[in-house]
């Protein structure tokens, strides 16, 4: 083999990595963001079941009431 030939093989060889490299963070995200929007859920939740506990009385009145 010639040097040229060397070069143009580890060339490929490191576009390969990059291709797989990138991919991973291509997949690494989609699970991050799936993650965040149930976070995002989650918080949504929480606000409604707190809005709906401070609307309770302070007389005592059951949670059923106010649900």
């Amino acid at each position: 083999m010639i040097p040229g030939d060397i070069f143009i093989i580890i060339n490929f060889a490191l576009l390969i990595v990059i291709i797989l490299i990138l991919l991973q963070v291509r997949a690494l995200n989609r699970r991050l963001s799936g993650i965040n929007k149930t976070v995002e859920v989650s918080r949504t939740e929480l606000k409604e079941i707190k809005n709906k506990l401070s609307g309770i009385d302070k007389s005592g009145s059951s949670l059923t009431e106010k649900i």
